[in-house]
């Protein structure tokens, strides 16, 4: 359904909210053309996504598959391909500790590629599968995963994007989109990569360090991929940006009931954020939590209770 750009339509434009757009930050004189790409292909209104979905195959439940498999097929070299191949070598390499330089090589056939080379395109890709996330968590929602499709995608214009975030994330300034098909099928790329190790999806976010959709959603994804049913969605906001990840077979001492279930509790008051300035890359990923009197207080019970435990798991030697 066609929908009204803002500020133009009547008042029967149903839910949607008057949104001011405001002009995109002014990038950097260096790599001009990788802006100027970005600032015509770049969907900012209603009609313009409708008309991205359109030109790029992303508008019905038919061309929207036939699209990801065109893109996706191992001998289609697309941007998104390459995207998600280098993505696919990071998990691979977290798995197997083994580095992928020789399986990069080939994939860009060009033997010269320097392992400092191929470290940047792999961190390249992280970091742009964080600043979708970020993209997805402002306001976008599913849209921002749609965004590989329409706009330079070459790892040359993503380094630019990542070295640059705000000035990459001012060009999509949108209230949030109503359910529609798009949400049903998310392509970000953890879900992609997931088509190749749909037993893996835990390992893969880990790897790629995103935990943005529980492994329900990838389900979600993986069925109507599989099935070509797509339903009007809206992927659901994260309870906690990003979760944190499960501690597991720890043994507990010699702490109390009360000590654990306050400690529980406190974990899920956990909120995080990005320490970095606004606009500062950096080969880490950097994420910090807020840490209250609160919170050092178990820590300081927990760690009084934990001292009393050597003297009694540990015999003296003879």
């Amino acid at each position: 359904m066609s929908r009204t750009r803002p500020g133009q339509g009547s008042s029967s434009a149903g839910s949607f909210r008057q949104f001011r757009l405001e002009a995109p930050e002014k990038p950097p004189r260096n790599h001009e053309a990788t802006w100027n790409g970005l600032a015509q292909s770049a969907p900012r209104t209603e009609a313009d996504w409708e008309a991205r979905r359109r030109q790029h195959g992303f508008d019905s439940p038919q061309r929207i598959l036939g699209t990801l498999h065109r893109l996706l097929d191992p001998k289609a070299k697309s941007d998104l391909r390459t995207i998600v191949f280098l993505a696919r070598c990071k998990v691979d390499s977290y798995c197997a500790g083994i580095k992928p330089y020789s399986t990069v090589r080939a994939f860009f056939d060009n033997d010269k590629l320097s392992e400092v080379t191929i470290e940047t395109y792999l961190r390249t890709v992280m970091n742009f599968i964080k600043l979708l996330d970020e993209l997805y968590l402002s306001g976008l929602r599913h849209r921002a995963f749609e965004l590989p499709l329409y706009v330079p995608s070459k790892v040359a214009h993503l380094r630019q994007y990542v070295e640059q975030p705000g000035t990459f994330k001012s060009y999509f300034q949108a209230p949030t989109p109503d359910p529609e098909i798009q949400g049903s099928i998310v392509p970000c790329i953890p879900f992609l990569v997931g088509l190749q190790l749909p037993d893996k999806y835990d390992l893969i976010c880990t790897a790629l360090r995103t935990r943005l959709f529980p492994k329900q959603e990838f389900e979600c994804f993986l069925s109507a991929f599989r099935s070509g049913k797509l339903v009007p969605r809206l992927p659901p906001l994260p309870t906690l940006t990003p979760p944190l990840p499960i501690i597991q077979h720890f043994k507990v001492f010699d702490l109390s009931e009360r000590l654990r279930k306050r400690a529980l509790k406190l974990a899920g008051q956990l909120r995080g954020y990005n320490p970095a300035p606004p606009g500062v890359t950096s080969g880490a990923d950097l994420y910090a939590y807020e840490w209250s009197t609160e919170h050092q207080a178990v820590v300081d019970e927990a760690i009084h209770c934990l001292v009393r435990v050597p003297r009694g798991i540990i015999s003296p030697a003879n």
